[in-house]
């Protein structure tokens, strides 16, 4: 993985999950990101026209505007704000959040801010969190959508609105959104259910939207048609849909599989139905609707833990083996699909094109699906996922999958619960697939020799290894360094072993990315500093651990392995401090952000507490792993 390559996955990582901010201190040059929201602690007050130094502090109003000032700026402030965004080409994304619903900061907001941008090519995206639309905010909004030529993705929070029909408007009028988040908030019954139709009603009457994801998690949608997202006009191909906990009545899935009849473009289709009430009938619409979407390539159903009749799981189970043109499937199926192997081993054996499969199914038939799945016709088959009990089912399995034709490089195990003794079948096992260049192993126990058998795979480049019950951990810790040092393409290692840490020192081979988990940090850090000293290949590295539990003379460490990390001229670093909330680490952290030089890719993570009080530097980003 070189360092370019790195950077876009790091990119596309934090813009899919929303979690990003960027701060500058030379903001016209460096950065390219707005964050307006409240700040817990604030570091400066805001500053007007009218009093000292404003040109100085302009630039501090502009990057991290306080939405709770907004209302307060004077008329002769927000004419610069105003001009500055006309003015401005470099900015690609805004953030706005708004939780305490000021309805004059959310219009002043759209206004002032993000309006002017919509003439800049430059501007691409927007993520607005606001829990009410109240006055004429969705006006605004609508105006935005209707005449933004360049935006591309937007991420909408939203709970009640007072002009939902603007949200439709908007949509339907937009010509060049590509892809749309929409979240409404879980408000169980009281849900606003005009504006959930109306954001639908709309994306079905867009022409250029291609990606939709709908967060219908605890809402309550019994008077909304959500089939009506799909249409013979849309342009969509990917459509996320979370029903997690949703209100439903009779009709509710019956519409969805209804809709899904005039689903002609979707090719990838992720469904979550999980804790609903699934009525007698609602399975068979639903199940002819999938069954229509004749371009589907990618689909992934779960299907769990909800009120539903055998029936109805008989009929999806059926319905899913008729499904044509799959090249990827992930199934999570809860203990209602029991009574149904026959039908999803038929879904699997049938797909002769299929590249990626991942199943996690009830138990009780997790032993048939093994014995009778057949690989022996497909040529195509790259990806295996599966959460099992015990080696002896996958080694039911294996004779298929070591067909001639097969070709298999990615191999993902789950859930092993059997005794120590009986684990090294499973690397005996695993050591036949030659061709394996990714293996992951979540397990209970493994047996020190499943590590022999490993570092035996010719093509090995990432392995991750998660062991939840550990007696011996020094003997795993000699076994893993045996294993990096002996796959010579190995270029990402994530070991995980119940309260210890596998120890990346220095005589591990060159990695490219390394991950630390630890819930004891007390021997950790001096491992730490030797990779960072002798790791001269290392492009990212991981520290999630419970720092907050450091003493004083453990922070001044991490403080100084920070700072060699910072200066330090080989390539990218990463090291998570998202657990801190100690403000005594603060003066280190700020010198720190005064003395970076080297490129913006060097990062750190911090938390809410920590980020308000440092020193703005384009070297910082603002990593939050709980929002």
């Amino acid at each position: 993985m070189n360092e370019e390559n790195f950077k876009k996955i790091l990119r596309n990582y934090f813009q899919v999950h929303n979690k990003i901010q960027y701060f500058s201190d030379n903001f016209n040059e460096k950065c390219d990101e707005i964050w307006i929201g409240s700040r817990q602690n604030k570091s400066f007050q805001t500053k007007c026209k009218n009093t000292n130094n404003f040109n100085e502090n302009l630039k501090n109003l502009i990057q991290d505007i306080d939405i709770s000032d907004i209302p307060y700026y004077c008329s002769e402030c927000l004419t610069e704000i105003e001009n500055y965004f006309k003015s401005t080409t470099h900015i690609k994304i805004i953030r706005f959040f708004n939780l305490d619903s000021n309805m004059q900061a959310n219009i002043i907001a759209l206004e002032k801010i993000i309006y002017p941008q919509l003439n800049s090519q430059y501007f691409q995206y927007l993520s607005l969190k606001i829990k009410k639309f109240e006055g004429d905010s969705m006006k605004q909004l609508s105006l935005i959508l209707n005449q933004s030529k360049y935006l591309q993705h937007i991420s909408l929070y939203l709970e009640k609105a007072s002009q939902p029909h603007q949200l439709e408007n908007g949509l339907k009028n937009n010509k060049s959104l590509k892809s749309l988040y929409l979240d409404f908030g879980q408000m169980k019954l009281n849900s606003d259910q005009n504006l959930i139709q109306s954001a639908i009603n709309g994306i079905s009457q867009n022409d250029t939207l291609q990606t939709a994801y709908l967060n219908l998690s605890e809402c309550d949608i019994q008077n909304v048609n959500i089939g009506k997202i799909f249409s013979k006009t849309s342009q969509l191909k990917t459509l996320i849909l979370n029903l997690f906990s949703a209100e439903t009545n009779s009709t509710s899935l019956k519409l969805f599989g209804m809709g899904m009849k005039q689903g002609k473009t979707i090719k990838h289709l992720f469904i979550l139905l999980e804790k609903i009430y699934i009525r007698v009938g609602e399975a068979q619409e639903f199940s002819k609707g999938l069954q229509c979407l004749q371009n589907l390539k990618h689909l992934e159903l779960t299907i769990r833990q909800n009120k539903m009749s055998d029936d109805n799981a008989s009929i999806i189970a059926q319905s899913l083996q008729k499904i044509q043109n799959l090249q990827k499937i992930k199934l999570k199926l809860g203990p209602e699909f029991q009574n149904e192997p026959s039908h999803i081993i038929s879904l699997l054996n049938n797909k002769s094109k299929i590249k990626e499969i991942q199943v996690k199914l009830p138990l009780l038939f997790i032993q048939e699906f093994c014995s009778e799945l057949k690989f022996s016709q497909d040529e195509y088959l790259r990806v295996l996922s599966l959460k099992i009990r015990q080696s002896e089912s996958f080694s039911k399995l294996l004779p298929s999958l070591l067909s001639s034709k097969i070709n298999l490089q990615k191999l993902i195990l789950k859930g092993f619960y059997e005794k120590f003794q009986q684990g090294e079948e499973l690397g005996f096992q695993i050591n036949k697939l030659q061709q394996l260049e990714h293996l992951v192993i979540k397990t209970y126990v493994m047996h020190l020799n499943c590590f022999q058998h490993i570092k035996q795979l010719p093509h090995l480049k990432y392995l991750k290894i998660e062991i939840s019950n550990i007696q011996n951990s020094e003997k795993y810790i000699k076994y893993v360094e045996k294993l990096v040092n002996n796959c010579p393409l190995l270029d990402i290692i994530d070991i995980k072993i119940s309260n210890y840490t596998i120890a990346l020192e220095h005589q591990f081979c060159q990695i490219t990315y390394g991950k630390i988990f630890t819930t004891n940090i007390s021997n950790i850090l001096c491992y730490i500093d030797n990779l960072v000293s002798k790791q001269k290949k290392l492009l990212k590295f991981e520290f999630p651990a419970m720092l907050y539990r450091l003493n004083n003379e453990q922070i001044v460490k991490v403080i100084q392995i920070i700072k060699k990390i910072v200066d330090s001229d080989s390539k990218i670093w990463y090291f998570d401090l998202s657990e801190i909330d100690r403000l005594q680490t603060l003066q280190g952290l700020k010198d720190i952000s005064q003395g970076l030089k080297y490129e913006f890719y060097k990062i750190i993570a911090f938390n809410n507490e920590i980020r308000d009080q440092l020193v703005y530097n384009p070297f910082f980003i603002y990593y939050d792993l709980y929002t």
